[in-house]
């Protein structure tokens, strides 16, 4: 295989930061060990490399070896830098070091162009990644690229071809690279870095601008009045960017919708500042806003000729003004923008610019001339606010001297009036949440005189009935008191029969102990006890009368006390006969007590004699 390629293929992969220094050198190792595989089937099979990144490194490759007329030594040697060469010594391989060997001396690729240097910049290719076409402009084309270091999507601007060998617009080209790295604003676009491609045109980088132009949103809109405090505030904030850069004597000289670019979290950014000049400080300048430290300095600094040897004309006719459409170099200053400022409020205001013409030799008769008539007629009639029109009209003043300054008064008279909308919102919320409040005080007031009324008529209705019907209502009464007292005198009739059933009940069993005989006596208690006992507490919880209570509860202390001495002498009974024992002679035995003893004798019923020693004589 061949050696040269593989490397190739490598370097450009560790280039697009797809291989750290250490992947890198492994993979190249692996590869001496199995050079009849291609090192980019390789990373894949390892894992180090997805498909996809494979087809990008591919796709860098063929471009080299394009470039080179497939010389794959020659674009090794361009994309081989310091780095990756030293990465490449360490692999012990005659293959490689032969590679290496034929190399020889290698230049950093991507140079920054330093204006103050004579010297040629040094041809290469650089890291960056290019893509497809995003934007074209008179100058140059825009591509989409990315960075492998920072793995950043960018811009990457460049000079046309058909432009490479005019050196006016390619300072002016340079001079917008040098412009954009000066300017540090969130309103203008960032430029990274500026260097030349191996056939000398020069390039630069920046950030990649993602949303819609002023101009889309302006289209889209049904008529000039929706969506305009929206739009107001994205003007607003070109304003203050105008202002920044005018304070940095810069500017734009073409101010125009479709260069304002709002982006999709409220960024508003003015691009394509290729038209840009940096002017002399001005005699009247504030030494504290505009010091010499914060100039901006290009490639043209210092000198006063228009850089691509035309008329001076450039810019947009719609939107230029009559010093700038006719040529006069030395009197388009910060004035000239705010011209274009104003041209741009129009469109706002009135959906159309300053100038309208169906060719662009009438639109250039118009701004030459300063035309503005038509242009303050339809703002007269386009309804907006009156301060919003004069400061319109301020700006499109054909004589620059009758226009604002710079952008920073624009700027500064946009932020009043601002303030003063929102002032007037909040003041109208306030009289609106006022207004509610009362409307709701009086529904409340009207509410509680409704209530009143109500409750007046139903006492006065009230008071009637009872003085038409008032003997039906003591019968009512009296009635109800009725019902009432016999329903109380039958729940207690119910109760006291409850209590007299549990009474009997009670007695009858009381009977029934008295008339038993041994075992049985102490049972026939206990059940006339519970029974006195739930007579009892059905008297006292129920409704009886206090009669009727006081006999309940005589019956259940009664029987209460005959159920606790039935249980003692029954037991008493047992503990005499189990101290005296067997004797000879007949058998004795106690019917009542349900004790038989033989070889003893009864002489009367319920009684027997024994002796229990400690206690006595014979009982």
């Amino acid at each position: 295989m061949d050696t040269d390629r593989n490397l190739l293929f490598a370097v450009l992969a560790l280039q697009a930061d797809l291989l750290d220094r250490d992947r890198f050198v492994q993979a190249c190792t692996l590869w001496t060990a199995r050079k009849d595989t291609p090192i980019a089937d390789l990373l894949v099979a390892q894992g180090w490399l997805t498909p996809q990144d494979r087809a990008d490194v591919q796709r860098l490759l063929d471009r080299k070896l394009h470039k080179h007329g497939g010389d794959a030594r020659a674009s090794l040697a361009e994309a081989a830098g310091p780095a990756a060469r030293g990465a490449l010594a360490s692999v012990a391989d005659p293959d490689v070091e032969q590679s290496l060997a034929c190399l020889g001396g290698a230049t950093p690729a991507l140079p920054i162009i330093d204006e103050l240097s004579t010297t040629p910049p040094t041809e290469g290719a650089g890291r960056n990644l290019l893509y497809e076409e995003i934007g074209r402009g008179g100058m140059g084309r825009v591509l989409r690229g990315r960075d492998p270091d920072l793995r950043r999507d960018l811009a990457v601007k460049i000079l046309r071809e058909e432009h490479r060998h005019d050196a006016g617009l390619e300072r002016r080209f340079v001079e917008e690279a040098q412009i954009g790295g000066q300017l540090q604003h969130p309103g203008i676009v960032p430029v990274y870095e500026l260097g030349r491609f191996p056939d000398r045109r020069p390039y630069f980088t920046m950030k990649l601008v993602k949303g819609r132009t002023l101009a889309e949103l302006l289209r889209e809109r049904p008529n000039a009045e929706h969506d305009r405090p929206r739009i107001l505030t994205i003007f607003e904030q070109v304003c203050q960017t105008l202002a920044y850069a005018h304070s940095k004597g810069v500017i734009h000289r073409d101010l125009k919708p479709s260069n304002v670019m709002v982006g999709p979290f409220g960024e508003v950014q003015v691009m394509d500042w290729g038209l840009a000049k940096v002017l002399e400080a001005r005699k009247d300048a504030d030494p504290e806003a505009t010091t010499a430290g914060s100039l901006i300095r290009t490639v043209r600094s210092g000198s006063t000729a228009e850089e691509d040897g035309r008329t001076g004309v450039v810019g947009t006719p719609a939107f230029m003004p009559p010093e700038q459409a006719r040529g006069e170099v030395e009197a388009v200053d910060e004035r000239a923008d705010v011209f274009g400022l104003g041209a741009i409020l129009c469109v706002i205001l009135t959906g159309r610019p300053p100038y309208t013409a169906a060719d662009r030799q009438e639109l250039m008769r118009q701004a030459a001339a300063g035309d503005v008539a038509e242009a303050f007629a339809r703002l007269d009639g386009c309804g907006a606010d009156a301060e919003l029109v004069a400061l319109c009209k301020w700006c499109l003043a054909p004589a620059r001297e009758q226009r604002p300054r710079e952008a920073g008064e624009v700027a500064a008279r946009m932020a009043a009036y601002q303030a003063r909308v929102q002032e007037r919102l909040r003041q109208a919320e306030l009289e609106r949440a006022a207004a509610e409040a009362r409307a709701e005080e009086a529904k409340a007031t009207a509410a509680a005189e409704r209530k009143a009324r109500r409750r007046t008529v139903g006492l006065a209705l009230a008071v009637l009935l009872l003085l038409t019907t008032g003997g039906g209502g003591t019968w009512l009464f009296q009635h109800q008191r009725l019902v009432h007292e016999q329903e109380v005198a039958r729940q207690r009739q119910a109760t006291e029969d409850g209590v007299s059933r549990l009474m009997s009940d009670a007695q009858r069993l009381s009977d029934q102990a008295w008339n038993a005989s041994g075992k049985n006596i102490p049972d026939f208690y206990e059940q006339a006890r519970d029974a006195a006992a739930k007579a009892d507490d059905l008297a006292r919880n129920g409704d009886a009368s206090e009669a009727v209570k006081e006999q309940a509860a005589d019956l259940a202390r009664s029987l209460e006390a005959k159920a606790e001495a039935a249980k003692r002498d029954h037991e008493l009974s047992r503990a005499l006969l189990e101290v005296r024992g067997p004797r000879g002679g007949a058998d004795v035995s106690d019917e009542r007590e349900g004790i038989h003893e033989p070889g003893g004798r009864a002489e009367c019923r319920g009684a027997v004699s024994v002796r229990v020693p400690g206690v006595g004589p014979d009982l």
